[in-house]
């Protein structure tokens, strides 16, 4: 029975190691289609023998070194977001089979190998609620790619820019700075940084849009509900030459203005009625008023 619980501890070593990694190869790493290395490709340019370049010039040169790096960083970032999206599948399909056997097993084992059993068991289930912790990562694998997408697709358009400017204005060097900025675009920290700041950019936007709304009228009370109906049914009209005659006097109480071309209906003077009389006594004064001017405007 040692043995079991042995087995559960190497199984959760190893699914330990499907962990994902948090950003793509270093540059030093990239798996390029030439041999050339930063430091030999940087010291190719600046010599003045066009031969160690292959008889290139240094603005062929140039941009020969900028497609094998940007190819097999594309490369290296295309394997990452790959390997990010199924890296926590198979840990946590993993630790479900186990916690199945290992269930099984309990309920069918001797009473003298309950014991350990359970404690197998619950050493993998503890493991497992680790895993569960990054089901919501998992889920927001898509989210983050994206935004490493948005911010390569932004870096990858100024190298594109730039790559049509002359060797003195746009360098080799300024190229492999750029190129390592595009690498480092790859990394999950960043990405869920962005992420965080426009969750909490759109927080703040949406509680001053909550602030302003309480801030017109706090006092909402269930006479408030009654006095915007009778409101509704004062100004809203199946005809809709009456309803836009109306609207005009109600706006006119209310001190909006439209153009004479305009046509104006209940849905335009509705919220300026909320906003601007809180107080129900304002608004069943104001609705008595509206109410002689259009029984004297319609001769009604």
């Amino acid at each position: 029975m040692r043995q079991i619980i042995f087995a559960v501890f190497c199984m959760v070593a190893l699914s330990g190691c499907a962990a994902v990694r948090g950003s793509q190869a270093t540059s030093a790493a990239l798996k390029s289609p030439s041999p050339i290395s930063i430091p030999d490709a940087m010291k190719a340019y600046s010599s003045p023998d066009p031969a160690s370049r292959e008889n290139m010039s240094r603005f062929d040169y140039r941009e020969y070194v900028i497609t094998i790096r940007m190819d097999a960083i594309d490369q290296e970032y295309d394997s990452f977001t790959d390997q990010l999206n199924a890296g926590q599948r198979g840990a946590g399909l993993g630790f479900d089979l186990l916690l199945l056997g290992l269930s099984g097993a309990t309920a069918l084992a001797n009473p003298s190998s309950v014991e350990e059993l359970a404690v197998a068991t619950t050493v993998a289930t503890g493991a497992r609620a680790s895993v569960d912790k990054h089901v919501f990562f998992d889920r927001a694998v898509p989210a983050l790619v994206a935004i490493m997408d948005a911010e390569r697709a932004e870096i990858k358009t100024a190298i594109a820019r730039k790559r049509g400017l002359p060797v003195e204005q746009y360098s080799l060097g300024s190229a492999i700075d750029d190129l390592n900025t595009l690498r480092r675009a790859g990394k999950i920290e960043s990405a869920v940084g962005r992420l965080t700041q426009a969750a909490q950019a759109q927080k703040a936007q949406q509680e001053a849009l909550l602030a302003d709304i309480k801030g017109v009228c706090d006092n909402i009370t269930a006479r408030t509900g009654a006095l915007n109906l009778r409101f509704r049914k004062l100004v809203r009209d199946d005809v809709p030459a009456k309803e836009a005659s109306r609207a005009r006097l109600a706006a006119t109480e209310l001190g909006l203005s439209f153009a004479d071309d305009q046509t104006v209906g209940f849905a335009d003077v509705r919220d300026a009625f909320d906003d601007q009389l809180c107080d129900d006594n304002k608004k069943e004064q104001f609705l008595d008023s509206l109410e002689a001017t259009i029984a004297t405007t319609e001769g009604t």
